[in-house]
């Protein structure tokens, strides 16, 4: 009588992030099941471009807001809507006034002008990686894939981790290819993919649906 195959271990968590609280709370969880010390599952967060504070601070090794990585212009336009931080943040860490022109639109819910200070401490020593989405296109190109295949409806920043996944993660945080791609082949990756908040014209002119006339 044959056994039951092994079950593998998923090797890497990919997780959409705004001020970090979710990625915290996986790895803490990760922690817990396979001890602090003795992870085999790796975490990274995945973030909408222009708001790239985690995958600026992992590469720096400490905490830093958009503020601090961005100059700063009179574009009063980028500041995004207090309510999606995770943490209240002084004035000093508040969004730039000049984040790349090709910023986010799409992911308003994960658009925090900060890592969150305690979600950082516990993510900071943690993560693996931490990247940034393309353009909202990769976004919307992973709404569609994830109905058409899954029969997933998932608002732009739920579709994050499956849009890194798709886009390949080619690059490292750093944008230097020589450093390798940051999930090389043959791993599993679980992607988290939630939140469906969406209404159903915005969703369809998302994925590119044209409805049938007459």
């Amino acid at each position: 009588k044959k056994g039951k195959p092994p079950l593998r271990t998923i090797d890497s968590i990919v997780v959409p992030c705004g001020g970090g609280g979710m990625v915290a709370g996986i790895n803490l969880a990760v922690d817990a099941l396979q001890g602090e010390n003795s992870r085999m599952t790796s975490v990274m967060t995945v973030e909408p471009t222009g708001y790239d504070d985690h995958s600026r601070s992992f590469a720096a090794s400490h905490r830093l807001s958009l503020a601090e990585i961005y100059t700063a212009d009179n574009d009063d336009d980028n500041t995004p809507p207090s309510s999606h931080s995770s943490v209240s943040v002084s004035e000093t860490e508040k969004y730039p006034i000049s984040p790349p022109k090709s910023k986010s639109k799409a992911c308003d819910a994960l658009m925090a002008a900060a890592p969150g200070q305690i979600t950082w401490s516990v993510n900071g020593p943690r993560l693996s990686g931490a990247v940034a989405v393309k353009d909202d296109d990769s976004v919307y190109n992973a709404m569609k894939v994830a109905f058409d295949y899954y029969r997933l409806v998932l608002e732009p920043s739920g579709a994050l981790g499956l849009a890194a996944v798709l886009d390949g993660l080619e690059k490292s945080v750093s944008g230097n290819s020589d450093d390798g791609p940051v999930l090389p082949p043959g791993r599993v990756v679980g992607v988290i993919a939630c939140g469906g908040n969406t209404d159903l014209d915005t969703y369809a002119d998302m994925v590119g649906y044209q409805p049938k006339k007459g």
